[in-house]
Order: C-alpha cells, then sequence, then structure tokens
C-alpha cells in the first residue's frame, strides 16, 4: 500500500510569540507560515 507523503518545509524553526507563531526558514530567515510581529522576528532572525 501507498501513502501519499505530504511534501515538508525545507529546515525551519517554530517560533511563538504570545498569540502569534510562525515557521522561519533556518538559512534565509524568512518567514515560511504564519505571522510574527515585526521585533520578535527581527529577534529571531538574529
Amino acid at each position: 500500500m501507498y501513502f501519499l507523503q505530504k511534501e515538508h518545509n525545507s529546515p525551519h524553526i517554530h517560533a511563538i510569540y504570545n498569540e502569534d507563531v510562525a515557521a522561519i526558514d533556518f538559512m534565509s530567515g524568512k518567514v515560511l507560515e504564519g505571522y510574527l510581529p515585526p521585533r520578535a522576528l527581527a529577534m529571531v532572525q538574529e
């Protein structure tokens, strides 16, 4: 039996800030999914 695998994003981290959640590409620092406020995103990218 064959199962279709959902394609997974490139290596990434999940960042949570209050109620905001984002998946962020590990190499580029770009947001793949979700949202973080600009200040929180800058801290994660640093």
